[in-house]
């Protein structure tokens, strides 16, 4: 697990006798008896009564003699690790919905993946102070859910959920925003970025007079709220989805991605196969190493142009990581989105008038440009989607090009490619009719 010490400093609280968490039970599972001890401090002075186990044979045997209400769990161990214990859990019907929240020191993405995936609720890493780690205990158990946990506050029965209007919620230990517009069978979008306001979907091209849309607006971006430990990572944004569709009742909606939204659709389609009807992958890719390549390469075709020299400075810029502020990334946003579109004419200009202000945070662009970008590929896992699945490409996205879109129709077992010719990043904008129209066809079968 690493050396927690550092992570958690002392506290003087003490034991809230009177509170709910009073009598519930925390077993917590690592090989390192110092971890555990600070592990069990926290836990006291919030009121837990503390189990442990240095291994995770112990932990499923201590388990079947006293049922925990939750499992504190490191994953790298002598023996069985982490994900097998949590495996194994979520195999028995009698710990199938058994709380589970993972404690690491692996950071990297591939193991948050791993980790929902051998079905804990949380993906937690260090360093955690004592408050982030009960309110994160805090928070699960109110879910009282195994799966991917949702905390609810400010929501009754009586608020019409599915009514147009904007809502907060408590997902997975973070506060988020969401929007519901329109009518018709429901379609969940997740915005680009990251980090950018998911009000850049602006007017949905109109697909609201059809469909009940519910955008959400993801962790660390527009109106939701950060993340702890910069968890901005695929898994963490998909488990947000998982946990939003599961909360408003849905039954299979559809999901529509765009750009990095859509990398997160991919891993919320693979990650839970049986939670969607359609899914829409709108100009995104699931490898970005052909476009991160050339940089240079792919911006060729607007060398022409007047304003080409600034906005390439920069999207340099930008892609170095050369900007300090969120004030910082807005402005070399205002330049380099030119490169988004097919041709930057009145109607591009008109769109970006109206988003020139959203806030752009630049805490989750950093985490995928500097952790993420280079590195992730979903591609061996394409073959895994298992609804029907179309695939929107502008002709003249540098980005997320015509043939990344060609390679996740081929991966796809049910995709089908939609090229929009007169298009770049952003088709919605470029060739509303055509995106209503196609959107339309593909979700109702009209």
């Amino acid at each position: 697990m690493g050396n927690l010490r550092n992570g958690f400093a002392a506290s003087s609280a003490e034991p809230d006798s009177g509170s709910e968490s009073a009598h519930q039970i925390i077993l917590v599972v690592d090989d390192e008896e110092e971890i555990r001890t600070v592990l069990r401090l926290a836990l006291t002075r919030g009121g837990y009564d503390v189990r442990e186990a240095d291994s995770g044979e112990a932990a499923l045997s201590l388990i079947q003699e006293e049922r925990p209400d939750l499992v504190l769990l490191d994953v790298m161990m002598p023996g069985m690790d982490g994900f097998a214990v949590c495996r194994q859990l979520r195999a028995d019907t009698q710990t199938a919905d058994l709380p589970v929240i993972i404690l690491s020191a692996k950071t990297d993405s591939r193991s948050k993946q791993e980790g929902l995936e051998a079905g804990a609720t949380k993906y937690l890493t260090k360093p955690l102070s004592p408050d982030q780690l009960i309110l994160h205990v805090n928070d699960t158990l109110a879910g009282r859910s195994g799966r991917p946990q949702v905390s609810v506050t400010e929501w009754s029965d009586e608020v019409p959920k599915l009514e147009p209007g904007e809502y907060d919620v408590v997902l997975n230990g973070v506060d988020i925003h969401y929007t519901v517009r329109g009518s018709g069978p429901p379609l969940v979008a997740h915005s680009g970025g990251p980090g950018f306001d998911a009000r850049s979907w602006d007017d949905f091209a109109g697909i609201d007079a059809f469909f009940t849309v519910i955008a959400i607006h993801p962790r660390g971006s527009g109106l939701s709220g950060p993340a702890p430990n910069d968890a901005y990572r695929l898994a963490d944004y998909a488990a947000d989805l998982e946990a939003l569709v599961r909360y408003l009742g849905l039954e299979k909606p559809a999901l529509m991605g765009w750009s990095h939204g859509g990398m997160v659709a991919q891993q919320f389609a693979v990650t839970y196969p049986d939670a969607l009807s359609k899914l829409i992958l709108f100009d995104t890719a699931a490898n970005l190493m052909d476009s991160l390549g050339d940089l240079e390469a792919s911006v060729q075709a607007f060398r022409d142009q007047p304003w080409f020299e600034d906005s390439y400075a920069a999207l340099q810029k930008e892609w170095a990581g050369d900007y300090e502020t969120d004030e910082d990334m807005a402005r070399l946003w205002a330049a380099e989105m030119k490169f988004y579109f097919r041709e930057f004419d009145s109607r591009a200009e008109a769109y970006h008038e109206r988003t020139k202000d959203l806030p752009i945070s630049i805490t989750p662009l950093r985490v995928f440009n500097e952790q993420e970008a280079e590195t992730f590929d979903l591609r061996p896992r394409l073959n895994e989607i298992a609804v029907p699945t179309l695939v929107i490409v502008g002709r003249h996205d540098f980005i997320t090009n015509v043939t990344m879109a060609e390679e996740m129709v081929s991966r796809i077992p049910d995709a089908r490619l939609e090229l929009f010719e007169d298009s770049g990043h952003y088709a919605l904008v470029e060739e509303p009719e055509k995106f209503r129209r196609v959107l339309k066809e593909f979700v109702l079968g009209e």
